[in-house]
């Protein structure tokens, strides 16, 4: 039996001028990304992670400060082998920083109070005349010296 025919249309059949716009502007952008990695001394070259260029301004994207301020230092470099190519002609070459969400890892520890606190706790509450309040205080200082 023949499988139903499906509302959606495959990307690879959709092949309209916008689609063939946006295709050669991401292949341009991986050619300008590739030559500016082959620029690059190896050690720098895995960290320039996106070129985006708009016009005749490039923006390379490094993963950290520490290897953006590194990168800023080839720009001349970069910024003359790019003019010297067959790409179209840049005046403007940028580095920012991307930076990756970082997953926070809140460490929390109880802040207890001290043995002789805990001591000092349990001898105040036997003057209390309510019972539901002593009670409570019995078990939080039960709760506190298990803690500690």
């Amino acid at each position: 039996m023949p499988a139903p025919d499906s509302p959606f249309k495959s990307l690879s059949t959709c092949q309209n001028s916008m689609l063939v716009a946006y295709q050669t502007k991401i292949r341009q952008q991986q050619q300008f990304l590739k030559q500016v990695r082959e620029i690059l001394p190896t050690h720098l070259e895995e960290h320039v992670l996106y070129c985006v260029v708009s016009g005749k301004q490039c923006l390379l994207y490094a993963d950290a400060e520490e290897w953006a301020a590194q990168v800023r230092a080839f720009l001349p470099i970069i910024l003359h082998t790019l003019q010297a190519s067959s790409l179209p002609k840049l005046e403007l070459i940028q580095v920012r920083i991307v930076s990756e969400p970082k997953s926070q890892q809140v460490s929390r520890k109880a802040n207890l109070p001290s043995k002789r606190n805990i001591e000092l706790l349990r001898e105040s509450f036997q003057a209390i005349e309510d019972d539901e309040l002593k009670s409570a205080l019995a078990r939080l200082s039960r709760t506190l010296e298990k803690l500690s």
